[in-house]
């Protein structure tokens, strides 16, 4: 069997300096700060700004090695890993990492070497088991490497990695039962990892659509047979429709369905007869008003989808503050005669509940991942952006806001004066995350998200609300942004060069310096400077952690680039 169906495994991100070798990012606490830009009106600025200690340079030896290990330059990478173990002799990582480079090599005795010294220092390095049995597997050692396989998932259980690779080596030695076993297993946790707990599947899933005929609504078999649809769990969200406004309705190719092919709103329908000529009348109480589709069903017996383009009232979704109640009316005309109405009991969220993920009504085992969404309430068109972006010019910690026309620090600077800008007016950490109303069921997951007026008014954020809100200040300076959702927790990171060289930024951390501690403007920059460090270390260490899930294709992470997001066609909710 081809040696291309193992795979080798990632980072230990349990270790001192731990990063993946896919990682397309520089990790590091400390950027460099431009003396010209950070200046106060102290005589003593110049000599504060190094006392801060900002200017520490982002490529050590270990960083450089991970950047070639990255690019496929293993040579390179060994170079300057083996340089950085040289003072660094007890960091099981870079062991670990350099083992990686010498198995894509194909130094296969070299690489067991430096796996073997990753668990001596770390007994409960369970990737480093993984890799060294991929070596043994390649020498052809299969016992050993069956061996190492086993002691992973000892330590990891839910490794699927292990099992698949174990699989090999147990098929090697002709052990088909136990090799059957083990690609079943990792089967299992491969499919276990797709479930939406609570981020569904890691890129949108499209409709589910059957030729078969479900079982559809109606008390009298020998009527018509045919059922209103609305998505989400009989919901409707405002901030899903006044997100993707301005998106083009994508015409259906699958045959048996009629309209949009992304709608959320209209009717299944059984055919009977050829070429029958039907139209659907839709109405939402306040905010949609009485709308007609009409089509032409050609196939008898037929299993058809039918999903209008529908025209909200824009501004009664806006004003939906409150999770209400509301009447969905459908009423189907055949061949020109009105044929029956329907009432659903639909329920309108707020407008600041964000869906996130839906199971498909025709099939709940099927999700739609709409997590993109949250790069709607990003809004760097809001107008008091300007008044946030004066206040940081005031505080002469940078001259102008320019992006990327500048220098790398320059970037930096931009990003710690509005943190501090947004201290300064005394920005609390709010654990309040939805409402008694929440929409999120066992069907649909949804996130209470403020607007970027609300979090400036109350001076308070979760971890979306600081978010989206630090987002849409430096996606208006045209910083690019991204906002990376893990389990429970939302955290931003942001392009330091406009080249992908994201940074991660712990927002809940913002709160965490007190002003009013300190009695001079030097010494409240200089406790702010520390707190942004800190919030960046912290982001940092868990963006490197979660990219690395991202990059196995974990469902329950996900990174929304903003700038791909407007491309899509999601834009920011005005309010």
């Amino acid at each position: 069997m081809s040696k291309n169906f193992f795979k080798i495994q990632k980072s230990n991100l349990s270790n001192c300096f731990t990063k993946d070798y896919l990682l397309k990012i520089i990790i590091s606490s400390l950027f460099i700060f431009s003396t010209n830009s950070f200046a106060l009106a102290e005589p003593k600025s110049v000599e504060f700004l190094n006392e801060t200690k900002l200017a520490k340079s982002f490529t050590d030896d270990f960083q450089i090695g991970l950047s070639y290990l990255d690019k496929g330059e293993n040579e390179q990478a060994i170079v300057y890993l083996s340089r950085f173990i040289k003072t660094n002799s007890q960091n099981a990582s870079a062991y670990y990492n350099r083992g990686i480079a010498y198995l894509n090599l194909k130094k296969y005795e070299t690489a067991i070497g430096d796996f073997s010294t990753a668990i001596d220092l770390d007994e409960n390095y369970s990737n480093a088991y993984i890799n060294r049995g991929l070596a043994y597997y390649l020498l052809e050692n299969h016992e050993l490497a069956i061996k190492n396989y086993t002691k992973a998932i000892q330590l990891n259980p839910e490794a699927a990695i292990a099992y698949n690779n174990r699989g090999w080596a147990y098929k090697a030695l002709g052990k088909v039962e136990l090799s059957n076993a083990d690609f079943a297993k990792n089967k299992e946790l491969v499919e276990k990892n797709k479930t939406p707990a609570p981020i569904p599947t890691p890129n949108p899933t499209p409709i589910p659509r059957k030729d078969d005929v479900p079982n559809v609504s109606n008390t009298d078999p020998n009527a018509v047979k045919w059922t209103p649809v609305v998505e989400m769990n009989n919901q409707i969200f405002p901030s899903f429709f006044l997100a993707t406004a301005t998106q083009p309705v994508i015409e259906s190719t699958v045959s048996g369905v009629i309209g949009d092919a992304q709608g959320k709103i209209g009717m299944y329908f059984v055919n009977s007869v050829p070429n029958t000529k039907i139209k659907l009348a839709i109405e939402i109480d306040s905010i949609l008003k009485y709308q007609e589709f009409e089509a032409t069903l050609s196939e008898q017996n037929k299993f058809y989808q039918i999903y209008p383009k529908l025209v909200w009232n824009w501004d009664a979704l806006k004003r939906q503050k409150k999770a209400t109640p509301a009447n969905a009316t459908f009423t189907l005309f055949i061949n020109g005669k009105m044929v029956e109405k329907k009432t659903l009991v639909v329920r309108i969220r707020s407008i600041n509940e964000a869906v996130y993920a839906y199971s498909y009504q025709l099939d709940e085992n099927r999700w739609a991942n709409t997590s993109s969404l949250f790069a709607a309430y990003v809004n760097e068109d809001h107008e008091w952006i300007d008044q946030i972006l004066k206040e940081a010019l005031q505080s002469k910690l940078v001259d102008s806001f320019i992006g990327y026309q500048g220098k790398p620090e320059q970037v930096i600077n931009q990003v710690f004066a509005i943190w501090y800008v947004l201290q300064k007016r005394g920005f609390k950490y709010s654990s309040i995350t939805n409402t008694s109303g929440s929409g999120t069921t066992d069907k649909v997951f949804s996130q209470y998200v403020r607007l970027f007026e609300e979090s400036i008014n109350a001076s308070q954020a979760n971890c979306v609300d600081g978010t989206v809100l630090i987002a849409s200040i430096l996606k208006k300076i045209g910083i690019k942004v991204g906002l990376i959702l893990i389990p429970g927790h939302c955290f931003l990171v942001f392009d330091a060069t406009g080249n992908g060289d994201w940074r991660g930024v712990e927002t809940t951390m913002m709160g965490n310096v007190d002003f009013d501690k300190f009695p001079d403007t030097e010494s409240k920059i200089k406790a702010s400077v520390q707190g942004f460090l800190d919030a960046v270390a912290s982001g940092n260490k868990t963006f490197a952690e979660s990219l690395v899930k991202i990059n196995e294709g974990n469902p329950q992470y996900k990174f929304v680039d903003v700038d791909k997001a407007r491309k899509s066609g999601i834009f920011p909710i005005a309010w």
